[in-house]
């Protein structure tokens, strides 16, 4: 049980066998003790990858049963107040998690400040270091590609970590035989260009993405 945060008066009155009273009055004043909240692990993630469920301890000290108010700050500029997060004594998980993902590469410090009822408070505060995405790229094959002259070539830059509204605006580099043609990708991811096969016969063709601010190379 919890004592109710004020003073409190105690006293204490002896009588002897002269039947002599004394007594003893002490004020003590009662302290709330603040609430302790323990995140447990740092993340790495790919952007736009939900935060994991992370096992977060969460002791209240006092108002039982009452309430306890939770704070994210995602250091994204993303807040989220939760009024009422009511967490067992050893909390994992549960309404102080919250799926969260972040739009760009980076560091971030997300913090979790608890309140309780009395206004004590604790925070904690862990490091997610989101990272780019991994690409492939899916060279098409070349009709008659050891003739000469020019020729079409096209290729297909996918995101591997899964689908994405639009690939589109990444430059895609053809090399063939000392030859050079570069073309940006549709909202699908395909880049078509125009590459000179030159006198023609056998030579490598390739498809080259350098990597972005968001995609790795591939």
């Amino acid at each position: 049980s919890s004592l109710p945060l004020a003073p409190l008066t105690a006293t204490v009155t002896a009588v002897d066998a002269h039947l002599l009273r004394g007594t003893y009055t002490n004020i003590v004043e009662v302290a709330n003790r603040p609430p302790v909240v323990d995140v447990a692990a740092d993340q790495t993630l790919f952007w736009g990858e939900s935060m994991l469920p992370i096992p977060t301890q969460v002791l209240g000290d006092i108002g039982h049963g009452l309430p306890l108010v939770c704070d994210w700050d995602f250091d994204d500029g993303v807040l989220v107040h939760i009024p009422s997060c009511i967490l067992e004594e050893v909390g994992v998980t549960g309404a102080v998690y919250l799926p969260h993902s972040w739009a760009d590469p980076g560091t971030y410090e997300p913090i979790l400040t608890v309140t309780d009822p009395a206004l004590g408070t604790a925070e904690d505060r862990f490091l997610v270091e989101v990272v780019r995405r991994n690409t492939g790229l899916d060279l098409e094959p070349v009709a008659d590609d050891t003739a000469g002259g020019p020729h079409t070539v096209a290729a297909t830059l996918a995101d591997l970590f899964g689908p994405v509204p639009s690939m589109a605006g990444r430059t895609i580099t053809f090399r063939r035989d000392g030859a050079v043609a570069t073309a940006v990708t549709d909202i699908s991811g395909r880049a078509v260009a125009t590459l000179d096969f030159g006198a023609g016969g056998p030579a490598v063709l390739t498809a080259s993405f350098d990597g972005d601010s968001h995609y790795n190379p591939g």
